[in-house]
Order: structure tokens, then sequence, then C-alpha cells
């Protein structure tokens, strides 16, 4: 970020250090002082500071609408379910693409954590360009959420919760999360941390019935105020930003907002926005508002989704194999309806492993093998998925080829660098990497292939 500053002409680079230097001190007094939503009721907005006008057109804000009818569209020869993903790959290397190539993944905890996709977006975009850090869930809602695209703060008095629960009250759309501000002054702030910046900013909220006004900056410029207030419906912010943007900031200005997601990107290359929840199950993806992540899906129209669920099925006691195949064609099916012309892969489970006592060797043999077994339903999952997959006709990735069953963590735990984190059902940073990797090759071969032909 400093280098990017730096190479700014002296103007801006001037604006945008003021900008930044705001934001801190906001945060450290955030830090300094306690605040509550309810402490804030009643009272009457500051005039926001001032700030001068971008040279941008002003930011919008456009009904969810339902998605049209999709293009009717060649997917290639059955049980060839990468070829749409394949078909924007190639316009995207001919430079016939108008707008990015997004990959969608959408999951539990091996998703939700910065490094599995983290690596699959270092290769995609290496390969095909970077077009910026795409859909995050918004501000900070998602503890623990890092993407090396961009930096993201938080000020003043933020609510967030996520949809890992169908008792908590919706809605939620593709993020996952919901992020709720009642004080003025309150702000979330994305940095970009490569060569390029943002040009487009977009956020999903909800128009709620006392709704605030917020406002949009984009290096310390002030690109408009957006009135949010409604009849509690959700809505899409859309904001052009100035070419090469590197700070964009919301900023509540009075009442009560609530942001869903939100997404920078620019120009064309590659997007691989990852979405997931600790603990989650498939079961999750019915919690959301399927009206919602239907416009979403229409309006990104990503060219992949990877659907990556099943560790913790694995470890529940209650599961039942004809209820759960239900559910899994279920969710994949209402996926396949919100985006008909996306590929969509469902990625089986890694192993994982639970302790258990060591078989005793035979008399006069050596101990063997190792004291780890299997979570309860693993097997059970492993097969659900895979069947569905192929009743469906849809690509299916099986990440327990890497992991290679319980004693197979266990090994992976015990390397030196370990790739298995010591709870044997995550993974370190290389382990992530490794599969992030494998995954790619699965995604490119057939890709790889077509190239060679043509």
């Amino acid at each position: 970020m400093v280098r990017m500053v730096k190479s700014m002409p002296i103007a801006r680079r001037a604006r945008v250090s003021a900008f930044l230097a705001a934001a801190l001190l906001g945060l450290c007094a955030c830090i300094a002082r306690p605040g509550t939503p309810e402490a804030s009721a009643g009272r009457v907005p500051p005039d926001p500071p001032a700030a001068p006008a971008c040279a941008a057109p002003s930011p919008t804000l456009e009904p969810m609408a339902a998605p049209p009818a999709p293009t009717p569209r060649r997917l290639g020869h059955r049980g060839d379910g990468l070829a749409p993903f394949h078909e924007a790959l190639a316009r995207l290397d001919a430079r016939r693409a108008t707008a990015p190539v997004s990959i969608v993944i959408l999951g539990d905890s091996h998703t939700a954590g910065p490094y599995f996709a983290g690596r699959l977006r270092e290769l995609f975009q290496a390969r095909f360009g970077s077009a910026g850090p795409g859909a995050m869930p918004p501000g900070l809602a998602q503890r623990g959420y890092r993407n090396a695209l961009v930096a993201v703060q938080q000020t003043g008095v933020w609510n967030g919760v996520n949809s890992l629960r169908a008792t908590t009250p919706p809605p939620f759309g593709l993020g996952l999360h919901r992020l709720r501000s009642d004080e003025p002054g309150s702000t979330i702030t994305a940095v970009a941390q490569e060569p390029g910046g943002f040009e487009r900013l977009e956020a999903s909220l909800v128009r709620l019935p006392d709704g605030g006004n917020l406002r949009i900056l984009a290096d310390g410029c002030a690109l408009g105020v957006v009135a949010t207030g409604g009849a509690g419906e959700a809505a899409r912010l859309v904001a052009p930003l100035p070419r090469g943007t590197v700070a964009v900031q919301i900023e509540t200005l009075d009442g009560p907002v609530e942001l869903l997601g939100w997404s920078l990107s620019r120009g064309r290359g590659a997007l691989v926005e990852n979405h997931g929840v600790n603990g989650a199950q498939i079961a999750m993806l019915a919690n959301l508002d399927a009206a919602i992540v239907a416009a979403e899906l229409s309006r990104r129209e990503p060219a992949l989704i990877v659907v990556a669920f099943g560790t913790n099925e694995a470890f529940t006691t209650d599961l039942v194999e004809t209820r759960y195949r239900a559910l899994v064609e279920e969710r994949l099916m209402a996926l396949r309806r919100a985006a008909p012309r996306a590929a969509l892969v469902v990625a089986g489970p890694p192993d994982s492993a639970v302790a258990g006592r060591r078989a005793p060797p035979a008399k006069g043999r050596r101990a063997t093998g190792c004291r780890w077994k299997e979570p309860p339903h693993l097997a059970t999952v492993k097969r659900v998925l895979r069947r569905a997959a192929a009743d469906m006709d849809l690509p299916f990735w099986d990440w327990s080829r890497l992991t290679k069953g319980p004693c197979g963590v266990d090994a992976m735990a015990r390397r030196d660098p370990p790739l298995a984190a010591r709870d044997h059902v995550h993974f370190t940073a290389d382990g992530y990497a490794l599969a992030a990797e494998a995954l790619y090759r699965f995604l490119m071969d057939g890709y790889t292939r077509r190239r060679k032909l043509s």
C-alpha cells in the first residue's frame, strides 16, 4: 500500500494519505470510547466532514430485480460440465470478454479461511489477470476473513451476524453475513493492496423502514449520498469509481444501515470469491433469501460455482442418508436454477480424523497403522455427494484423494513442516495450498486440452 501511494501524483498522494489518516484516527477514537447502537438513539447526526466531489458519476441504488430468463447456451457434450467455464476463460484469453470471469466458492471453514481460496485466486489471476478482490462479506462481519488484494478497516459501532442458524432473522445473500450500524459516522474502508486499484463498487443492502443515509468516498473525495430507507426490501448500490482508486469508504450519516455484502473490481481478468461460515453444512444454503441470491448471481454471472461442504456433516450423530441425499439434491438444484449458465462443481470433503485406539499387533509383529479413525458419517457424506453429482451430470472433485484416509491426515499433521492442523480436521497454509493447486489442475485440465486442439 505504501508503494502504491508513493507512486501517485503528489496532489492525489496527499489526498489519499489524509483520507487514510482520518480513517485511522476514527478507528482509534472508536477503540478509546465505548458505544452502543442504543446510546446513539435520538441523537442528531452531525454534518459529515467536508470532502471534495469526485469526478465520477454519483452512486445509484437499484432494486434487486428478478433475473431475466437466461439466454439459451450450448453447454457442450453431456459430461462436459465445465464447458461454460472453459468458454468464459477462452473469451478472456482472446480479449473478447467485457467483464471479469468470476469463480464463486460456497462452503464451510475450509472456504471461509484465507489459504485455500487465496491460493486458488493467486493461480487464476496469475494466468488470466486480476480483476480485483471481487465480492466479500460486508466490512469485518466475518471474523478472520482475509483477502490479500485488499485491507479492510472498520470504525464506529457495527453488529454482524451470519446465516449459520435458521433461527437467525433474515435476510442473507451470497455474502452469508449481515452487518448493521445504527450510529452516525460509522465506516468501513477497503484499501487496495495491488496496482490498478478499484474501478467499481457494488454493495447489497436492506432498505429498512427507518433506514438512514450513507456516503461513498473514493480516495477522500465524495461520490455522493445514498438514502437507504424503504419497506424492508433488498437493493443494490452501484458506484463507478475514478480509475485506479486506492481507498473506498462507506460512511453512515444517520439512521440504521444494513449491508449484506460488497464487491470491488476493475476491468477484465479473474475473480475468486470465497463465501464460507465456520461450522457450516450444506443445509445452511436454505437460510439464504432465494430472491436475493438469484438477483446477485444474475448480476454477477459467475462462470463457475464450487459447492464445498461435507466436513461438518461427517461429525454429526443423526445423519440419515436418504434425507441427506434429498437435501443435497435440493440445494444443488436451487443453485442451478439461480445460475443456469454457470458451471457447477461439487467438491467432496477432505478426510478428517478422530482419535481412537490403536489395534494391538499380532504376536511377534510390530505395531502398524495409526490410532486415528474416520468421523462417524464421512463415508456416507462422500458417497452421497459423489452420487448426486453423477446423477445431475456435474463435475465432482475429490479432495480426499490428497488426504488418503485418517492415517493420511495424521501423517500430514506429523510432517515437518506440517500440512494438516493438530485437530486433524483443518490444514496449514501449505496443506491448503496443495489442495488449491490440485483443484486448479482439475478445473484447467480440459481447458488446456481444448486450447491444444483449437
